[in-house]
């Protein structure tokens, strides 16, 4: 699938250390610390990329050391978004020539490449910034990585109709990594020639450097006493009241204390302002100190476990139920910034998705098309099952070249998970100081989960009926009304928001997150990533039957991976899907109906 690799030294000049007054020009304004405004160019699938690629190791985010690598001779890099979990990671693999090492100069009598000689010669100039770069190993070696298309090269706006604007961030990716494992790799695959003998390779292992500064930092924290400018939600007049605060709060509280104080080494930039409105409140409150041996990653962890949205949820009028969210990270609004953590409800998606045929929304940013040979015969009530836009870019962009699906993995919702996780779960628990023993049934049965899930999230999509009940594709056999019913426990008696996530929420999750799934290879593009709808779709439209009405439609994105491999640029996408197009048209027995209103 890939193309040729491209071999490109570009103007990749001074790999040595440099402090950000030395840092040359850019065409592009710089709006963060973190970008040095020395790119080099590289050509990846016929477009031509800006890549700001360095590594600090000066323990301080205002007077950054960047020792700068070249992008010509990386053998692998390896970037993971996912839209459940905030924490982006991966790897960086790029060869270097140890210093003193002999350089091949072709009068060895070995024939050599343009690519190999390519190759070479970017790996000298890593050698010279490794000579000069100590790693400190304490988990602030920091590499940061930006690859965003050149918006300033006109070839990039013939390439397959793709048009990129001047610093269009929704094209960027742009992060600051804590390198918290290093591999030096002897052997270099794939090389010959003298050059074999003395080329070495540098395995970086990553992860999100605000992650690495939660894991490190133990911060005295209690909602008795908040930090900031945030005010409890108490009576005063209620003293029980005091003290507690929003779940939304408390995290956004943790988050600016242990990344954003300056004081302890942190950064403004990291900073998730109060007025944020990306940054969902909730609707469940707590109290809550931090224990001496917690971490603030796992004071985060804590609190979004027990995090309850704001949205309020749809199919069961008589009970208020509330949204659960997701805590991940979202394209920068500024340019060279790096892409900061938001939450967001997870209904906010769907409403974005498009349910109109020829209206897709907002959030479905690119159409596939599957192109292996199939027995179909075309027929006359062929049609797509996705919303199809024009030739706007904006969404639901369509190209020959990177919008075609040769080969997929497609599975259904595993029988273990159907039959053993997706089942009714009433909530026990004890309210001590009441001496009250509840066990709440309504709201969090499996007929319950799948009413909301057919009401907020199936009828936020583009369907050909709308009987969203039964379009949700699990099949929901009879025995979990009676007896595939498996009790869970909350220790949040006080609290029936918090419990939902006990229940009803648990449900919801496995609903959407352990449900049919497909994963394909494309090229890549930057513009991918999670949290979105794609579109898929045959060329020619498919038949109305259970499997292409299964199959084809819109799908809900929850992991891109962006491989970046010796010159080329690959995609793996990872989607979700939780109804079909229309009614199953093949009845089974022993299922669990709906029973009419």
């Amino acid at each position: 699938m890939a193309d040729e690799p491209t071999i490109d030294t570009g103007n990749f000049t001074n790999p040595g250390a440099t402090n950000p007054g030395n840092a040359a020009p850019s065409d592009n304004s710089k709006g963060s610390r973190f970008d040095s405004g020395q790119y080099v160019q590289q050509k990846y699938n016929d477009i031509y990329h800006d890549v700001d690629l360095y590594l600090d190791n000066s323990g301080d985010f205002d007077n950054p050391s960047r020792f700068f690598i070249n992008p010509a001779a990386v053998l692998g890099l390896h970037i993971c978004d996912t839209v459940n979990d905030w924490i982006t990671d991966g790897y960086l693999t790029f060869m270097y020539m140890p210093e003193g090492a002999p350089v091949d100069d072709g009068n060895t009598g070995q024939s050599k490449s343009t690519n190999t000689a390519g190759f070479q010669q970017a790996a000298v100039q890593n050698g010279q910034t490794l000579k000069s770069y100590t790693f400190r190993g304490d988990g602030l070696d920091l590499l940061r990585v930006m690859i965003v298309p050149n918006s300033t090269d006109e070839k990039n706006n013939v390439a397959q109709g793709i048009k990129i604007g001047k610093n269009d961030t929704r094209w960027m990716l742009s992060y600051v990594f804590s390198i918290y494992d290093v591999e030096d790799i002897i052997d270099v695959p794939e090389l010959q020639g003298v050059a074999s003998t003395y080329m070495k390779c540098l395995k970086l292992k990553f992860h999100d450097v605000r992650y690495q500064m939660l894991l490190t930092s133990n911060l005295e924290y209690s909602t008795a006493m908040p930090k900031g400018n945030l005010t409890p939600n108490f009576d005063s007049s209620v003293a029980p009241k005091q003290g507690v605060l929003y779940t939304g709060d408390i995290l956004r509280d943790i988050f600016n204390e242990a990344l954003a104080k300056q004081e302890t080494g942190g950064c403004e930039e990291f900073r998730i302002p109060e007025d944020s409105p990306n940054w969902d409140k909730g609707t469940a409150e707590l109290f809550y100190t931090s224990p001496a041996q917690s971490s603030a990653a796992e004071d985060i962890e804590y609190i979004f476990s027990h995090h309850v949205g704001s949205t309020e949820l749809k199919g069961i009028d008589e009970l208020k139920l509330n949204d659960l969210c997701m805590l991940h990270t979202d394209r920068a609004t500024t340019f060279g910034q790096i892409e900061p953590i938001v939450l967001t409800p997870l209904a906010d998606f769907f409403k974005k998705a498009g349910s109109k045929q020829g209206d897709p929304g907002e959030l479905q940013k690119e159409h596939f098309f599957v192109t292996a040979a199939t027995d179909e015969v075309e027929r006359a009530d062929a049609l797509y099952k996705a919303p199809m836009g024009g030739i706007d870019a904006e969404v639901d962009l369509k190209t020959n070249k990177y919008g075609q699906i040769i080969s997929y993995s497609f599975v259904d919702m595993a029988p273990n998970v159907n039959s053993n996780m997706f089942s009714s779960k009433p909530v026990y628990s004890v309210n001590i100081g009441k001496r009250e023993f509840t066990v709440e049934f309504k709201g969090n049965s499996i007929t319950s989960a799948r009413k909301v899930i057919a009401e907020s999230y199936v009828s936020e999509l583009y369907t050909k009926t709308e009987d969203n009940i039964n379009l949700f594709l699990p099949t929901i056999h009879k025995n979990k009304k009676d007896i595939n019913i498996f009790p869970t426990f909350s220790a949040n008696g006080t609290n029936p928001l918090v419990r939902q996530r006990n229940g009803l929420h648990n449900l919801i999750y496995t609903g959407l997150f352990q449900n049919a799934c497909i994963c394909f290879k494309t090229y890549g593009l930057t513009w991918r990533e999670s949290g979105i709808f794609i579109g898929i779709d045959k060329t020619a439209g498919s038949a109305d039957n259970d499997y292409n009405n299964k199959l084809y439609g819109q799908w809900f994105v929850v992991k891109v991976d962006h491989l970046f491999q010796a010159g080329a640029y690959l995609n793996v996408i990872y989607a979700i899907k939780l109804h079909r197009f229309s009614d199953l048209k093949e009845t089974f027995n022993n299922v669990l109906v709906e029973q009419p209103a």
